[in-house]
């Protein structure tokens, strides 16, 4: 089974930062950063195959397709039991920590920025324990 994790947010130095959270805490060797919600949807059709499953670090508020839309976008899709996501916003709106509740994929509401603490979370999730738990 192939797992990927996707940082995706519209800002490239926090998509840098947070990359470089994820490598040195072990969660992931090699994430793939990308800047949009559509592209971060076309990424994973694209490259999709039987078994992979993805983790994506999921930012709301982003111009194009915003992660709401990027999160109803896969609800149609087949294979969306195979992604988890962590939303990673600035967002301290209640109702956007209510709405995501609303999708099954999502395991995490978490603040930016994102620190060694939230990857222990998501390394200790319950679906995700001995799936993406890796290095530290």
């Amino acid at each position: 089974m192939k797992q990927e994790l996707l940082i995706v947010d519209d800002e490239y130095i926090i998509l840098l930062m947070h990359k470089t959270i994820v490598v040195e805490e072990g969660l992931h060797e090699s994430p793939h950063i990308i800047m949009d919600g559509e592209l971060a949807l076309e990424y994973i059709k694209d490259n999709d195959e039987p078994g992979n499953a993805y983790l994506v670090l999921l930012d709301i508020n982003m111009p194009g397709m915003s992660g709401w839309a990027f999160l109803d976008a896969i609800q149609a899709q087949e294979w969306n039991s195979r992604i988890h996501v962590a939303i990673l916003t600035s967002s301290v709106n209640a109702s956007d920590r209510i709405k995501a509740t609303e999708y099954p994929q999502v395991l995490a509401y978490i603040e930016k920025p994102l620190i060694n603490r939230h990857i222990l979370e998501i390394k200790e999730h319950p679906k995700l324990a001995g799936y993406w738990n890796k290095g530290k």
